[in-house]
């Protein structure tokens, strides 16, 4: 009598082989979770930073709350007010206390907010700022994922001290790459 299975030795070849590829493919498939995450937040955080910037044109100063500017519906997000814009997996902090002061930039973290880890955070800083028009992303020095991501938008490598502090969101260490 013949049987049609598979031997244990066989199967578990099998297994091996499919947790081979899926540990090599794990990490690629997280770098391009987070450049997806990134190509999101990018437009949302120009779209603010423009919005800011006619907010203070009309205004002289900059504001600390999102509901008074004028940017239309982003796709998937809300505006609780408080400096804050929330979305499915991003936010967007527009007086941004982790630079210092106030006003100083607009800031986008790719990750939900109230995690113990926030990967990356793309920054556009205030025509009125210390560092106008500034473009950094900002990545997790110990998340590939998030390195990877700032690096394929062309960011280089920035000195680590600037004005601003490490953003608690991010924990640290973090690497800061210059966009522009």
């Amino acid at each position: 009598m013949q049987n049609k299975g598979f031997t244990l030795i066989e199967l578990l070849v099998v297994v091996l082989i499919i947790g081979i590829l899926a540990s090599a493919a794990l990490p690629q498939y997280r770098a391009a979770v987070l450049k997806a995450r990134l190509a999101r937040l990018i437009p949302a955080v120009r779209t603010i930073k423009n919005a800011a910037e006619t907010y203070y044109m009309a205004n002289g100063a900059y504001p600390d709350d999102t509901s008074v500017l004028d940017v239309g519906e982003i796709s998937g997000c809300s505006t609780p007010g408080a400096g804050h814009i929330r979305c499915n997996d991003f936010w967007i902090d527009v007086k941004s206390g982790v630079v210092g002061r106030a006003g100083e930039a607009v800031v986008g973290f790719a990750g939900a907010r109230g995690t113990v880890d926030i990967p990356l955070a793309y920054a556009v800083y205030f025509d009125n700022s210390a560092f106008p028009n500034r473009i950094e992303c900002w990545a997790h020095a110990t998340n590939p994922a998030a390195v990877a991501a700032c690096k394929s938008q062309g960011g280089t490598p920035a000195e680590q001290n600037l004005a601003h502090s490490q953003p608690a969101e991010m924990g640290t260490p973090i690497n800061i790459y210059l966009l522009n």
